[in-house]
C-alpha cells in the first residue's frame, strides 16, 4: 500500500482512533479527553491539507479492501469529496473548541466525545465512499453513533427525542437496504462515477431502476428529515 492508498484511511483514523481511546477515559481525565480531542482535530486538517494539494495536483487517493467477491469497501479523495471533508473537518475543530467548554461540568463527557468522534469519523467515510456499499456502511453507522448524542442528557425529553429518531432512521435504513440489494443483484458492484452508472443497464430495466431509484430517495429522505 502506498501512500496515496493509505491516506484516506488515515484521515479516517484521526477521528476514529482518539474516539475509542476517549471511550475509556474516566470523567476526571479531562486533560487527557481534550488534548486527545484537539490532537485529533488538527492531524484531519493537516491531512486533508495535505491532500487538497495533491488532487489539485492531478493525484489520485484510492483505497480498496474486498470484503468478499463482488464486494468492496472504496474511498476515494476525488474534489467533490474534499469540499465535503474540508468542511466537515474545519466544523469538527470549532465544534470541539465549543463543547470542551460547554460540557466543562457535564456528566458523561467520555461517552458524548467518543461518539461525537465516531461521527466524524462516518461523515468523513460518506464523503470518501467511492461506492454505494461503503456509503450504505457509513451512512448507517453515522444513524447508530448519532443517537447517544440525541439522548446524551438523559432527559425525558431527549429520551423521546431518541425514539422518534430510531423509528424514522431505522425505517429509513430498512428502505435503503432493500434499495442498495436489489441494485447490486442487478448490477454488482457499484461504484460511484460521472455520468451515473445504471445506462449499461437495457431498456428491460427500466421499471426495476425506477423503483429503486424511488427506494434510494426514500430511504434516504426519511433518514434526513
Amino acid at each position: 500500500m502506498n501512500i496515496n492508498e493509505s491516506l484516506p484511511l488515515l484521515v479516517l483514523a484521526t477521528s476514529l482512533v482518539p474516539g475509542v481511546i476517549i471511550f475509556f477515559l474516566e470523567e476526571s481525565r479531562i486533560r487527557l479527553r481534550t488534548t486527545l480531542n484537539l490532537t485529533g482535530a488538527i492531524l484531519k486538517l493537516l491531512l486533508v491539507g495535505y491532500i487538497l494539494q495533491g488532487v489539485q495536483s492531478g493525484q489520485v487517493f484510492d483505497f480498496r479492501h474486498n470484503i468478499m467477491p463482488g464486494l468492496e469497501l472504496v474511498f476515494k479523495a476525488d474534489p467533490l469529496a474534499m469540499l465535503l471533508i474540508t468542511l466537515s473537518a474545519v466544523l469538527w475543530f470549532l465544534t470541539t473548541l465549543y463543547a470542551i467548554g460547554y460540557l466543562e461540568n457535564s456528566p458523561h463527557r467520555s461517552r458524548f466525545f467518543g461518539f461525537f468522534s465516531l461521527c466524524v469519523t462516518a461523515t468523513t467515510g460518506v464523503a470518501m465512499a467511492g461506492n454505494l456499499l461503503t456509503f450504505f456502511v457509513f451512512y448507517e453507522l453515522l444513524t447508530l453513533s448519532t443517537y447517544p448524542l440525541i439522548v446524551h442528557r438523559g432527559t425525558e425529553a431527549a429520551i423521546r427525542a431518541g425514539k422518534i429518531y430510531l423509528a424514522y432512521t431505522l425505517t429509513g435504513g430498512a428502505v435503503l437496504l432493500i434499495g442498495v440489494v436489489w441494485l447490486y443483484s442487478l448490477m454488482g458492484q457499484v461504484e460511484f462515477a460521472s455520468g451515473g452508472v445504471a445506462a449499461r443497464l437495457g431498456p428491460e430495466y427500466a421499471t426495476q431502476l425506477q423503483i429503486i431509484f424511488l427506494l434510494l430517495i426514500a430511504g434516504l429522505g426519511v433518514k434526513l428529515r
